[in-house]
């Protein structure tokens, strides 16, 4: 891995602008079944000055003092689930980016994600049919539930962060992660993220240096 695992709070300054303008507009499931809940289509399809907005504050968390010089290709969506449809820990599963970035946007406290790492040489890829046969159900089956259950018990837990308002969480996508929850008691609404995926990150002037690798190069 090349990336961190960063927190930051109170990563909007007007969250409550954010969460506005995600509820007018259209969120929909995927009809793969690839991930659970409903999201929108691409943001830079909807407002591209939001779309890059969002993105130069993510890269500024990771390259303060470069991130006007970065060029980079990525993906964000708003994503709900309800705690009606998916009332189990996620599947743990790795994404197809260089980072992933989660922003928490709805006042669920214990719906956020947790990290893990593989006990074995389990190969996760060769139960993804599974996953998204699982995310396409309206209620499952006991054996539906366990063969989550058997999926994720080939993984250890790292580290668990909690889904407070206005948190961003951003991780090497390679990371094994899951939703933690989609239920909280006290909350009823669905729960809310903007979730990035960035693909790539160039420097348009300069060679560009990731933040793991550098940290270990000084034990060399």
């Amino acid at each position: 891995m090349i990336y961190p695992t960063i927190i930051m709070d109170d990563f909007f300054s007007d969250p409550e602008k954010i969460k506005d303008f995600s509820s007018k507009l259209q969120f929909g499931r995927d009809p793969l079944g690839r991930w659970p809940g409903e999201r929108t289509i691409p943001l830079h399809q909807i407002d591209f000055d939001f779309f890059e907005y969002v993105h130069r504050k993510i890269l500024s968390v990771l390259y303060p003092n470069d991130f006007k010089n970065l060029a980079f290709n990525a993906d964000s969506y708003f994503q709900k689930i309800s705690s009606k449809r998916h009332l189990n820990p996620g599947w743990i599963h790795e994404d197809d980016a260089e980072v992933t970035a989660i922003i928490y946007l709805s006042k669920h406290k214990n719906c956020g994600t947790s990290l893990w790492t593989k006990k074995n040489f389990y190969n996760s890829n060769s139960t993804a049919k599974n996953k998204h046969k699982f995310n396409l159900k309206k209620k499952h089956q006991k054996e539906e539930i366990e063969a989550v259950n058997l999926h994720n018990n080939n993984f250890e837990k790292n580290l668990e962060v909690p889904s407070v308002y206005n948190r961003i969480l951003m991780f090497d996508s390679n990371q094994h992660h899951s939703a933690s929850n989609f239920l909280d008691k006290d909350i009823k609404e669905d729960r809310l993220t903007l979730i990035t995926f960035i693909r790539r990150i160039v420097m348009e002037n300069g060679v560009l240096r990731y933040p793991v690798p550098e940290c270990r190069r000084l034990d060399k």
